[in-house]
This record gives structure tokens, C-alpha cells and sequence, in this order.
């Protein structure tokens, strides 16, 4: 999961887009995505602040916020890729809970996060 998700954002990065990536955050974080977001972030040379920090908090903010302003643009183009990107993102994490169920059937989603 976590190659899909760097990959993601490599390509994102390539394409001067927001991190699709940024959907997948944890609720042990408080909605934050895992520290690899910010690691990735960082290689990708958008983020240099703490992972744990507020620095994390506001960037996470803002990659959502330029997310929310590309697809509601009226760019109905761009809307399709962000749209099939994350409907493909949702496949994986589908897919990955799916198979961590399989193979550890009593453990909790909650406790996972």
C-alpha cells in the first residue's frame, strides 16, 4: 500500500498536482495521514516541517483545500483524472483492509488505524 500511495505522489508531484494521496488518513492521527506521507512529501521537496507538528496539520490542510479548488474548477478533464485516481485509491485500501481481515480475522478496523 504504502509503494501505491509514494507512487501516487511521485506522479502528482511530476504533474504539479495536490497529493491524492492526502485521502488516506488515520484516525489514531486525528485525520492526519501516516508520518510516510510526510517522509514522501518531504523526498518530493514539498514539505519540510515536522511530520508530527502543526507544520503537518497545515500542510495536510492545504494540499485538501487545493484539492477541492482543481476539481471544482469546471475543468471537467481534470475532474475525471482526480476522480478515477481516487476511485482507484479507494480500490486499494479496500483491497489491502481486505486482505490484512484475511489474514488476522480478529482484529478490529478500529484498532488498525
Amino acid at each position: 500500500m504504502t509503494e501505491a500511495l509514494e507512487h501516487l505522489m511521485a506522479e502528482d508531484a511530476a504533474t504539479a498536482r495536490p497529493f491524492i494521496a492526502a485521502i488516506a488518513i488515520s484516525k489514531a492521527r486525528n485525520g492526519l495521514p501516516a508520518p510516510g506521507f510526510f517522509d514522501c512529501a518531504r523526498r518530493l521537496g514539498r514539505f519540510a516541517g515536522d511530520a508530527a507538528g502543526l507544520e503537518a496539520c497545515a500542510f495536510h490542510a492545504g494540499v485538501q483545500r487545493r484539492g477541492r479548488v482543481l476539481g471544482g474548477n469546471g475543468n471537467q478533464g481534470q475532474e475525471r483524472v482526480i476522480a478515477a485516481r481516487a476511485y482507484w485509491l479507494a480500490s486499494c485500501l479496500i483491497s489491502a483492509c481486505a486482505i490484512l481481515h484475511t489474514i488476522t480475522p480478529n482484529l478490529s478496523v478500529a484498532s488498525s488505524a
